[in-house]
């Protein structure tokens, strides 16, 4: 495909019928159009037409925006292939999707397998925001963040930020109509856009993104510490006002601020990826055969923060190699607690008379429902969940939501898990009784470390309490890891009598390692009887990679077979995992933290 133009790639994706701007992606349309900094009240392609747009510009706005797509088909995939690993043959796992009534859609795991981890590679390549604090402070126009501007749309912009830390993308610059400036101030642009964009993943204002992780911040090299210090010291505001001044001030000529603007911006991977590498992305998302139904992948990735919030404790239905998310409901998968089994369905139905919500007729039928007695559904569900994907917060329809499922089901907890904003009283409409068991989750996605906890924190507060996993002795505690970090380390520490098993100390009593492996090579912890005071079980890495990079995966044999324990959302930059604990009563905990090494 030979594009020379933005107007001429959004056309052959529009005619291919990737995108359907009026229809089904008029909420991706109007995204693209702000980070861009087109008119979102003008027809797009027009507005592309006037740009000085450029296709690589167009694309990569186009996967940053889609960068949480390919973050769930991770965590779903990791999710499918622990399921597939637990059956009993050596078949593919055929996951059925019925995203619409009638049409289901298969996908064999292989495939699937093969299809994210292209994706995922060619979106991190292109997406990444890889730089240092020193680089993003070598911006050459800077002024004072408390600088009033005259320009009223970046004036609301600057409040929002400056005075109520809301890192809302700011308005861009107009076109001056020469293009070397043009393309150097988009360059810049895209840069600082970037910044605020890897800030919205850890929360949208100042209050989100430092909520839960106190100590993080400062991280030498990690983006989290990095991010801190620039909105701290209002570096997105300095520069978007500063860049904005010298170019309305025209006190240097044109040609000496594109370079000046160029010059800074090309040295950000974020700016260097090669045409074809860009291309290469685009159309591997595009031709995903989930790409036509990403608004039902939110409801079916909420599956996979349902499991890690039951610890991987879900044994799922799967019949004849394939696991089902039928249109009319299913049960997916048992859990057991201390009260007895409950079950998982997705999409049951129950009535309900008169519901609020538009498309409802006299029944309700959540995404998720833990229930305990299927014939007495109404009564006996425990927890119900539904998604909402909007980008907007749509008040009316998140309210008749809630009212209409804490109703519907007198003895639920309700949880609203919204991947994007929710109106502050949206409860404010829901009968006193009714209001007390819902709850909202605003902003969850996969890189909302916060939001993720709060959801598995709610789930595990609507539920009994999970059964323990017992272990049999003698047992093996086995890690393995991504291949591409050299060097991992098992450790079992003792608290109370201060034993340390590790590659330096490779045995004590009932705890021995079996050497000291390197590239993902397994690391065994073999541990012959019941400790008799708690056993913790560490990871640590000793590169310079943090744990999110090397993927470290604990199995561990349990009453209920082999168990793969992942840690599920490290902070940025942090290279120790506090994984589990064997207990004295031979049982399990799962710790999954990463508080200070212990010493």
């Amino acid at each position: 495909m030979t594009i020379v133009t933005a107007r001429a790639l959004w056309e052959e994706l529009v005619d291919a019928g990737l995108i359907q701007p009026r229809t089904y992606d008029k909420e991706l349309v109007a995204g693209l159009a702000e980070s861009l900094g087109l008119d979102p009240m003008q027809e797009f392609i027009d507005e592309l037409t006037k740009s000085a747009l450029t296709p690589r510009d167009l694309v990569r706005e186009l996967l940053q925006a889609l960068t949480p797509i390919s973050e769930m088909l991770e965590d779903l995939l990791q999710l499918y292939s622990e399921i597939e690993a637990k059956q009993a043959d050596d078949e593919s796992l055929l996951i059925q999707y019925e995203f619409d009534e009638g049409h289901p859609v298969d996908v064999l795991l292989s495939n699937f397998r093969r299809d994210v981890t292209e994706l995922t590679g060619v979106v991190r390549q292109v997406t990444r925001l890889d730089v240092s604090q020193e680089s993003l402070w070598e911006f050459p126009y800077r002024t004072d963040s408390w600088k009033v501007s005259d320009e009223p749309q970046l004036e609301r912009w600057r409040r929002s930020y400056v005075d109520d830390s809301v890192y809302g993308d700011f308005p861009r610059q107009s076109p001056t109509g020469n293009l070397a400036l043009d393309n150097a101030i988009r360059k810049a642009e895209s840069i600082i856009s970037a910044v605020l964009k890897a800030t919205r993943r850890y929360g949208e204002t100042r209050e989100e993104f430092g909520r839960g992780h106190p100590g993080e911040f400062g991280v030498n090299g990690s983006e989290r510490g990095i991010l801190s210090v620039l909105h701290s010291d209002k570096w997105v505001s300095s520069s978007v006002l500063g860049m904005d001044s010298v170019i309305k001030e025209r006190s240097l000529s044109e040609q000496e601020i594109a370079d000046a603007l160029a010059d800074w911006a090309d040295q950000f991977p974020l700016a260097a990826a090669t045409e074809t590498v860009l291309m290469s992305a685009v159309e591997s998302l595009l031709s995903l055969p989930m790409w036509g139904k990403r608004h039902a992948l939110y409801s079916a990735w909420l599956l996979t923060q349902i499991d890690l919030a039951v610890d991987g404790k879900l044994t799922y239905v799967v019949v004849n190699g394939k696991l089902s998310f039928p249109f009319g409901g299913s049960q997916l998968a048992t859990l057991d607690t201390v009260d007895g089994p409950l079950e998982l369905w997705t999409e049951m139905r129950s009535s309900l008379v008169k519901p609020k919500g538009t498309g409802r007729t006299n029944a309700i039928q959540p995404d998720y429902r833990f229930v305990a007695d299927v014939n007495d559904r109404v009564n006996t569900t425990h927890l119900a969940i539904e998604a909402k994907q909007y980008a907007k917060s749509t008040k009316a329809v998140h309210a008749h939501a809630l009212d209409d499922y804490t109703r519907g089901l007198p003895n639920a907890m309700v949880i609203l898990a919204a991947y994007g904003p929710v109106s502050r009283n949206v409860l404010d409409s829901i009968p006193q009784g009714q209001s007390d068991r819902a709850i909202v989750i605003r902003h969850l996605r996969p890189a909302a470390v916060d939001a993720r906890e709060e959801f598995a924190r709610q789930v595990n507060k609507a539920l009994p309490d999970l059964k323990a996993r017992r272990l049999t002795y003698p047992l093996d505690v086995t890690l393995t890891w991504a291949s591409h970090v050299h060097d991992v380390d098992l450790h079992a520490f003792a608290p109370k009598t201060g034993v340390h098993v590790w590659w330096e100390n490779q045995a004590h009593v009932d705890v021995r390692l079996n050497g000291h492996t390197y590239d993902g090579n397994p690391q065994v912890l073999e541990v012959t009887s019941v400790p008799e005071h708690t056993l913790a079980i560490w990871v640590s890495v000793y590169d310079s990679d943090p744990i999110s990079e090397a993927r470290p995966v604990i199995t561990i044999n349990t009453s209920e077979g082999p168990l793969e324990i992942r840690p599920t959302a490290p902070p940025s930059g942090v290279r120790t995992w506090h994984a589990l604990n064997l207990l004295p009563n031979g049982e399990l905990e799962i710790i999954d933290a990463h508080p200070p090494f212990p010493r």
